[in-house]
């Protein structure tokens, strides 16, 4: 994922492999690994150096009921708060850094992401903040991210079982190897894996694991 602050000139943008899914702690967050194998569309710019960690605090789910917490299809306005989960997310799962500054990521999510998948939110009650976010193309959950503090209450399974839902015939994702959370979250929802690579092929250079669910193949292992 990527964003290109001040250095970013539309008339210079190459392509860009975009990160992966990162879930984790309750085995259910972000997706990360680097890879959606998806390229977006944003320049890769030297005066763009390597994201740091951020600082975001979301209040936490206290009493609230997971009935409280609204999933709605994702709007133009949503985008500084999908990009403040993913960030969080990402900084506190991996010790390594983002291929991307924290400003082509944010501008990315702004100009490539809403724009070319269909993307998810999940809310804590309708006026309160982004909590979690999903980002499916026609075959892939390209993005699956749950704030720190909001992951092991099951915002990452209601959002893993709506992309099933909506992609019935099947779905491939991608994540880091090194993210065993996201594995076992994935893996008990029926995504089987099927490869892994030593991150050549990734931004992030970090090894990965594809996974695969196929409805058809679960419901004759049953």
């Amino acid at each position: 994922m990527v964003n290109h602050s001040a250095c970013y000139d539309p008339s210079q943008a190459p392509v860009w492999r975009i990160s992966r899914c990162c879930v984790t702690a309750e085995e259910e967050t972000g997706h990360d690994r680097g890879p959606s194998r998806e390229l977006a569309h944003l320049p890769e710019s030297p005066c763009c150096a390597l994201a740091t960690p951020i600082a975001i605090s979301w209040p936490g789910p206290h009493d609230l009921a997971m009935d409280d917490v609204e999933i709605r299809p994702a709007r133009e306005d949503d985008a500084a708060g999908i990009a403040d989960v993913y960030l969080a997310s990402f900084a506190a799962t991996y010790a390594f850094p983002r291929a991307h500054s924290d400003a082509d990521t944010r501008r990315w999510i702004a100009e490539v992401l809403l724009a070319s998948r269909e993307v998810w939110v999940a809310r804590a009650t309708a006026e309160g903040p982004i909590v979690a976010m999903m980002a499916l193309t026609d075959e892939m959950v390209d993005q699956l991210y749950v704030a720190p503090g909001w992951t092991a209450h099951g915002i990452g399974s209601r959002l893993i079982g709506l992309a099933q839902s909506r992609r019935p015939n099947g779905l491939d994702l991608y994540t880091f190897q090194v993210n065993r959370g996201a594995r076992r979250f994935y893996e008990r929802h029926g995504f089987v894996e099927v490869a892994s690579s030593d991150g050549s092929e990734n931004e992030e250079r970090q090894p990965d694991v594809h996974y695969a669910w196929r409805p058809a193949a679960a419901d004759s292992m049953r």
